[in-house]
């Protein structure tokens, strides 16, 4: 079983022991923290039995999916393993040293002052090397390039023509919703509260081909989520299990009741708006019981907290191929190479 803190949202929800680790000053929620207890150690729904595990690294046989195996394919290009030492292939499935491939993304990089992808999704020559370099937190516009990215990447077919039941959404979405809890806690009669069009659009995929539905085609939905700025976690929403996995790689930043009280407002109003918009039966007649959150205590940790944004990204692709276990077996060490296999990947895709 994976171990968690459990924040204590949602049915019947226990409550958890609280690390020392420092808060922040922000809090843009209402709701006050749980009691403090002992949380047991629980499984996040998709990934295999760590035996209890915490802070070492399984000692279990790694078997790479295809899934996995396929994630960075392009046109059957191209393949990279996030996570996992690989070669690239290139056009005549001649094996490719990463670091030669990057070296030349770099020289075609140097040649341009941005690049497109994913349906005009655009990064300029100065935020491919903010990436690489990492001397301050990724912007939201970094991320959520790259969260478009990461969609395109999980929509990639297995070989026998399987796909990730996941969604993806952005930080943009995740902003607009925060901000209707003011209103929304003001609500006497919650299930009557109307979100803007233009958030339930966004939950749609409006004009945007590459979307899927949740609860019918995406068991988990993933959001990127930033704590003052400065840390950026990965929020798994488990669509079946109705509870929020924190996939935090720097988990010192924020204590338990920090990360209760800034969630509190996703927890408690993403039934309403699944109600609300209704793309399919399975989403009118969800339940309206808070999602519970936990944070995996096992989620490798990053030693600056300039990598938590990137180390996100990987993390909502570890976790969509293979759950809490997947997460926990990605090399920390080897972060950076996985950056330069990662925009090598992006400076194909843009045509270069």
């Amino acid at each position: 079983m994976a171990a968690t803190n459990d924040l204590g949202v949602g049915r019947g929800a226990p409550s958890f022991v609280a690390s020392p680790r420092e808060d922040s000053d922000e809090d843009f929620t209402t709701p006050p923290p749980s009691k403090v207890g002992k949380a047991p150690l629980q499984d996040d729904g998709n990934a295999n039995d760590l035996d209890g595990m915490i802070g070492r690294r399984s000692k279990r046989v790694r078997t790479l999916s295809t899934k996995l195996d396929g994630r960075f394919q392009y046109e059957k290009k191209t393949k990279l393993l996030v996570g996992h030492p690989s070669p690239v292939i290139n056009q005549a499935n001649i094996s490719v040293d990463p670091e030669e491939r990057f070296q030349n993304s770099l020289k075609k990089l140097k040649a341009i002052s941005s690049i497109s992808f994913c349906g005009g999704v655009a990064l300029s020559n100065k935020d491919i090397l903010d990436l690489i370099d990492r001397k301050k937190n990724l912007s939201s516009k970094v991320m959520d390039a790259l969260i478009k990215f990461s969609r395109h990447l999980l929509r990639t077919d297995d070989v026998d023509g399987d796909k990730l039941c996941v969604e993806v959404l952005d930080s943009k979405f995740v902003s607009l919703f925060c901000r209707q809890f003011p209103k929304f806690s003001r609500c006497p009669s919650k299930s009557e509260f109307q979100f803007p069009p233009s958030l339930t659009d966004l939950l749609s995929g409006a004009g945007e081909s590459d979307r899927v539905q949740l609860f019918t085609d995406a068991d988990y939905l993933y959001l990127p989520f930033n704590f003052d700025k400065k840390h950026w976690v990965a929020l798994a929403v488990d669509l079946k299990s109705w509870k929020i996995i924190v996939l935090d790689s720097n988990t010192q930043r924020r204590k338990d009741s920090a990360i209760q009280d800034e969630l509190m407002p996703l927890a408690v109003m993403l039934p309403y708006l699944f109600k609300q918009a209704a793309f399919n039966p399975l989403m009118s007649n969800c339940l309206l019981d808070p999602f519970s959150i936990e944070r995996p205590i096992i989620i490798p940790q990053v030693a600056s907290p300039l990598d938590t944004g990137i180390f996100s990204i990987f993390l909502i692709h570890t976790h969509a191929t293979g759950g809490v276990s997947e997460c926990v077996d990605f090399e920390v060490g080897g972060l950076q190479s996985e950056v330069k296999k990662l925009v090598s990947a992006l400076i194909l895709v843009g045509g270069y």
